[in-house]
């Protein structure tokens, strides 16, 4: 089994970035809740859910038919596919842990995500990232300089093995771990 190391960043987003960063994360709040409604809709027919890549391959016509999601092109793919994983991901612990397969804290059923109430984050898993001297390079033309918590040996170590970044919002400021 190969360990995972996590390095995190403290980023500091020019006004224009830091928007960037909150359409992405309201991107994929808007993807977890409309394949959230998706699943629940599916389950109520079928007693089935939609699959991570179903999800994906739905929302593709979708935004294509639908003039109100006109605005997904802002946005990396990654955004939305990343929440699509993951709704995947809490929906199979959830079903797990219903028939007694998994250990630990039992996850309630996942909830709609509201603006402010939830933990504002996105995660890119294609494109160019990579940790320089002193900024931390994310798809989509996001130039951040970075701040404490990693040494730059360490950075520069993990940018050639970097496959995804997660990137979060606490009240203090943007962090990708």
């Amino acid at each position: 089994m190969k360990a995972r190391q996590a390095y995190r960043f403290a980023l500091d987003p020019t006004p224009k970035q830091e928007q960037a960063f909150r359409s992405h994360a309201g991107a994929a709040r808007f993807a977890w809740n409309w394949g959230l409604a998706r699943c629940r809709e599916r389950y109520k027919a079928e007693r089935k859910w939609y699959s991570a890549a179903e999800l994906h391959r739905m929302w593709n016509t979708a935004k294509k038919t639908d003039p109100a999601l006109a605005w997904w092109s802002e946005n990396s793919k990654c955004a939305y596919q990343e929440a699509f994983r993951n709704l995947d991901r809490a929906l199979h612990d959830f079903i797990e842990s219903k028939k007694g397969k998994r250990k630990g804290k039992k996850p309630g059923f996942p909830k709609l995500k509201k603006r402010g109430r939830c933990k504002d984050s996105f995660r890119f898993s294609t494109g160019v990232i990579r940790c320089d001297r002193n900024s931390v390079t994310l798809p989509r033309s996001f130039l951040t300089h970075a701040y404490g918590w990693a040494c730059w040996t360490r950075c520069r170590q993990a940018s050639r093995r970097r496959s995804r970044i997660t990137c979060n919002c606490p009240p203090t400021g943007y962090s990708a771990p």
